[in-house]
């Protein structure tokens, strides 16, 4: 709204958190470079590698949706916990143990610096829980009239960065999706054409469907809601 109302010029955001139906009047000019898509799950105990190695019953916090039903389809025995508020906030929970573990995405995890306090992390791998649609990129947003700000987007957009980010939102927004969404996506570029990969869960986190799509970097709009598609389709015939 800032930006609308000529307050600030550009936006800078989580690609993850700009809803799949952004305003007509604002445009994404530039995705910066990607960072880690993984998703991390911190502790204070050392010995911790892996999901599997969590105590039975122990608590995990998050606030995302998608990561509550991958945990709750992986290890359904943790008791998940509501955890809200910035990077700091919640790792300051696990190192004064009110809360056994939590889960945050590696590529916040990485731009912090002089914590407070030590704990044991590991990025889990993408063959077990994928990222949010977005996960890992910076987007600037900017009001479409402003060719100024264009040139500055034009000379930092990262190419391929744009091209898995809009195969990604293309479908979360053909899913009229957003942050609460259950739902997690990558779409990767090799040579010259797009691997997507997706999965939908249901509003209560008990089913999922899975997709994948492969097509040329010039379809990633359509990709993304072919994939969409599917999902949907798929879900509705399980429920």
């Amino acid at each position: 709204q800032l930006i609308i109302n000529n307050k600030v010029h550009l936006g800078i955001h989580s690609a993850k958190d700009i809803p799949g139906d952004l305003n007509k009047k604002l445009i994404i000019g530039a995705y910066l470079n990607r960072e880690d898509v993984r998703d991390v799950l911190i502790t204070k105990v050392p010995n911790i590698k892996k999901l599997a190695h969590l105590p039975k019953n122990s608590s995990l916090g998050t606030s995302s949706p998608r990561r509550a039903a991958y945990i709750k389809l992986l290890r359904p025995d943790l008791k998940i916990i509501e955890l809200r508020g910035n990077i700091e906030t919640r790792i300051d929970k696990v190192c004064k143990e009110k809360i056994y573990s939590i889960l945050l995405a590696k590529a916040g995890l990485n731009r912090l610096k002089n914590l407070k306090c030590s704990f044991n992390y590991f990025a889990i791998p993408l063959s077990q829980i994928l990222p949010a649609p977005g996960q890992g990129a910076i987007a600037i947003v900017y009001k479409k009239e402003n060719f100024f700000i264009k040139k500055i987007c034009d000379k930092i957009n990262s190419k391929n960065t744009k091209i898995s980010l809009n195969t990604e939102r293309s479908l979360i927004k053909k899913i009229n999706g957003d942050c609460l969404t259950p739902i997690a996506a990558l779409a990767k570029v090799k040579n010259n054409s797009i691997i997507l990969k997706a999965r939908l869960f249901s509003d209560n986190g008990k089913s999922f469907v899975d997709d994948i799509k492969i097509g040329s970097i010039k379809s990633a709009n359509s990709l993304g809601k072919k994939c969409a598609d599917n999902l949907l389709k798929k879900l509705k015939a399980i429920e």
